[in-house]
């Protein structure tokens, strides 16, 4: 695409559009907290996904308007070479869910994101000598940048909904090192920036044992929970509770409320 037809491309801002940017979502969290399974609460057709290295597909049984897609990978066993050819097959299989091949999708998911991103660090050239090199710590650049062009454009994309999925990390606090947060667990700046890559995020926790487990959503910071956040107005942010049962459909119903009310005032 040219300058001129990227400028010629640029769009006034509407409702609709605002509505497509918040349905771009990230639930993060610990390994069973209920992050795979509340996929299944956003809009069908749902295409999921599954990053190379995932091992919680099994929680998501595909249906005739539930589509899954995996690769049998290694983790152990990753190259250089092999982590290439699985960035450039799920690079292409969203190209092809985007553009229909597989009937129209309401919903785009990717679960394990954390996966992903590791498979473009061993694509640009990652190793294990680079860990404790300082010189390594500055390539996390190039690791970034190729992670975030890539969630850019599928963001960007015109699939009603998308959502992803990864764990959670600890982060130090800014002004106290001895203090960690729970982010993102994407490696350096990215477990922070990520929040701001992702207009809707969502901290996904599961408590009680047995028949009393719940598993709930933190939509609001609270304590060492830091990686939540909304881009919204506040009059609109407002009108949502600091948690909610993980849910999507919750959300959309608290969406819809609000926006009928604008509409009569």
């Amino acid at each position: 695409m040219s300058n001129e037809e990227k400028v010629k491309a640029l769009q006034v801002a509407t409702q609709d559009l605002w509505l497509r940017s918040l349905r771009r979502v990230l639930l993060n969290g610990p390994p069973l907290s209920g992050k795979t399974t509340s996929l299944l609460t956003f809009p069908r057709p749902l295409h999921v996904i599954v990053c190379p290295g995932e091992q919680g597909a099994s929680s998501i049984l595909p249906d005739a308007d539930v589509l899954v897609s995996s690769w049998e990978f290694d983790a152990s066993l990753a190259t250089r070479e092999t982590a290439s050819m699985l960035v450039a097959a799920v690079k292409e299989r969203v190209v092809e869910i985007v553009r229909g091949d597989y009937g129209p999708s309401q919903t785009l998911a990717f679960d394990g994101i954390h996966w992903l991103y590791n498979l473009i660090m061993l694509s640009e050239g990652w190793t294990r000598k680079l860990m404790d090199d300082k010189a390594g710590g500055r390539q996390y650049a190039k690791y970034h940048d190729h992670f975030r062009q890539f969630f850019s454009r599928v963001l960007g994309s015109q699939v009603p909904v998308i959502v992803a999925t990864c764990w959670d990390g600890k982060e130090a606090q800014e002004d106290n090192k001895d203090v960690f947060e729970n982010f993102p667990g994407l490696p350096g700046a990215m477990a922070k920036e990520i929040l701001g890559i992702f207009p809707f995020t969502i901290y996904c926790k599961r408590s009680g044992t047995g028949a009393q487990t719940k598993y709930i959503w933190y939509l609001r910071p609270v304590g060492k929970i830091q990686g939540v956040g909304m881009h919204a107005p506040r009059a609109i942010a407002e009108k949502f509770p600091d948690q909610l049962a993980p849910d999507w459909k919750l959300v959309e119903q608290i969406v819809a409320q609000v926006l009928a009310e604008r509409g009569k005032a």
